[in-house]
């Protein structure tokens, strides 16, 4: 099982499946996060290294949950007019769990 540090936050990225945050919260306090080291997606809150990121996968069809430890934050300059400055956030993937219980039968 996952050795969780306690001190540090998992930021939740749903990729465009908002209607799953509930659904991943739930994943993610079951493998032994706590409730306030949860964060939703935020363009303003950036995650720093040694937090954990959570995102679904597959984007279009996501039956997986990644949970991720954060190993380097670079920022980067916008690519179009307009565009603010964003963060690159590279991880190492730590767990991959199911979003939803298998159907038996």
């Amino acid at each position: 099982m996952l050795e969780i540090d306690k001190d540090k936050f998992i930021y939740i990225i749903p990729l465009k499946n908002n209607e799953l945050i509930g659904t991943m919260q739930s994943k993610l306090i079951e493998v032994g996060f706590l409730k306030n080291q949860i964060v939703n997606e935020d363009p303003r809150k950036f995650g720093q290294v040694g937090d954990y990121v959570a995102q679904v996968w597959m984007p279009d069809e996501p039956t997986e949950l990644i949970i991720g430890r954060i190993n380097k934050v670079q920022a980067m300059s916008p690519q179009r007019l307009g565009d603010g400055e964003m963060n690159l956030i590279q991880q190492d993937n730590l767990l991959t769990i199911e979003l939803f219980d298998k159907q038996i039968g």
